[in-house]
């Protein structure tokens, strides 16, 4: 403010300034300064808003925030840098994107279960992986195991998934059947979510350790067709008569994500230096760096859903690990009024 006093002594006690060149740099500084007041009342709103959103939602008991977490949502809504433009968002898609369990306790299909409790398959292969599922799921979601010993588990089960799954010489032209006769179930709010970043021209990147074929398949059935959105998951690959020859290596779980991530994506040098990242597992704050190796300016927001909110010790490492926890089987409401906020 100093500077811009001083400026305007210059400019109207100069002789050589005519009058319409004054009354015009007045003008102008009036316009700058109503702008600046405006934008910054809009921020202060917009940053009120977010944290009556977030105390709103601890009162429910459903939600447990980080410690940066007002801190990071108060820079997100600054005037500097929020709004569409700046935004984007990285997803997990099974149990994320999509529901854990139903009414009755039952866990509703991911996108390798919609191909291991298929009609199509033969018997013998949905018995295997039944198994396979049972011993590696719960030490994927273990309160004791590392991420390190975990991403070795997981490189275990996928590659024998993924080679029962070779071996049973599944059409390509069976995908679409197959995910339509299947349980799998987006959550309430997806096809919000997924309509409002697509209407903005908001990227989406999904980063799944799941089938993207199947992904792709389920998102086109019951949500629609996307261009803002890209995939980056397991491949299945055909050959020319449409029968599975093999499956993209190495294999991707929860627990590798940023390993791929780094090699398929730019954050540093992004344009859009608010990115919004939603997952269920540990590993899935992996998918976007930490802010220490991004340049200054990059926010990442990272929200996790904990399916089974059981285990104390579970509901710490995701308080730890996310900025905003949302305990259960939920929806994703709270996630598309926290966007509509915070880019208002």
């Amino acid at each position: 403010m100093a500077l811009l006093r001083d400026f305007l002594t210059t400019v109207l006690r100069d002789s050589r300034t005519t009058l319409s060149l004054q009354v015009g740099v007045i003008t102008f500084v009036i316009f700058a300064v109503s702008k600046w007041v405006l934008d910054y009342r809009r921020g202060s709103v917009r940053q009120h808003k977010l944290i009556r959103l977030l105390e709103d939602k601890l009162k429910t008991g459903a939600v447990l925030l980080g410690d940066h977490t007002f801190d990071k949502i108060t820079r997100m809504a600054s005037n500097e840098q929020h709004g569409l433009e700046y935004l984007q968002v990285v997803s997990d898609f099974d149990l994320t994107l999509t529901k854990f369990k139903d009414e009755n306790g039952d866990r509703f299909a991911t996108t390798h279960g919609v191909l291991e409790t298929s009609s199509k398959m033969p018997s013998s292969f949905r018995e295997d992986t039944k198994q396979l599922k049972a011993y590696y799921f719960p030490l994927e979601f273990s309160p004791t195991l590392t991420n390190e010993e975990k991403a070795v588990l997981m490189d275990e089960w996928w590659e024998r998934v993924h080679e029962k799954l070779v071996r049973v010489h599944l059409k390509e032209s069976d995908l679409p059947e197959m995910v339509t006769e299947s349980n799998l179930t987006f959550r309430t709010g997806a096809g919000d979510l997924l309509n409002f970043l697509h209407a903005a021209g908001v990227p989406l990147r999904i980063v799944s350790a799941g089938i993207a074929d199947i992904l792709r398949e389920a998102i086109v059935l019951h949500l629609g067709r996307f261009n803002n959105m890209s995939i980056i998951s397991n491949t299945l690959q055909f050959d020319s008569n449409g029968v599975l020859s093999g499956v993209t290596t190495p294999p991707m779980h929860s627990y590798n994500k940023g390993k791929v991530v780094a090699r398929e994506c730019d954050f540093e040098n992004s344009t859009r230096p608010n990115v919004i990242l939603l997952g269920d597992s540990l590993g899935d704050v992996q998918m976007v760096p930490h802010e220490s190796f991004l340049p200054p300016g990059h926010v990442v927001l990272r929200i996790g859903f904990l399916n089974d909110p059981s285990s104390e010790v579970m509901r710490e490492k995701y308080a730890r690990s996310y900025d905003i926890v949302l305990l259960g089987d939920g929806d994703l409401l709270f996630v598309n009024e926290l966007l509509r906020v915070l880019t208002a």
